[in-house]
């Protein structure tokens, strides 16, 4: 038996600080054309991690309000250390 320890499934956001960086500033840029935010999954990472918050944006239609991440303090201060 080997002692290695494999570990499964898609690298961590948190482990390439590139893709980090790509990754917030894509949230701090959204409302420009052209800009592909992070997937959801990747999201709720940076959520988690307090990095960016949701808010919750009306559509004037029917259904669930739609959610804008946008940084947090934290966040800034992540991305301009980076």
């Amino acid at each position: 038996m080997t002692d290695t320890v494999t570990k499964r499934g898609r690298k961590e956001i948190f482990e390439k600080r590139d893709q980090l960086v790509r990754a917030l500033r894509s949230i701090q840029n959204r409302d420009a054309e052209g800009v592909e935010l992070p997937s959801r999954f990747i999201q709720m990472r940076l959520a988690d991690a307090g990095l960016i918050a949701f808010e919750d944006v009306k559509t004037g239609g029917r259904g669930r309000p739609r959610k804008v991440a946008a940084l947090t303090d934290e966040g800034i201060v992540a991305l301009a250390t980076l």
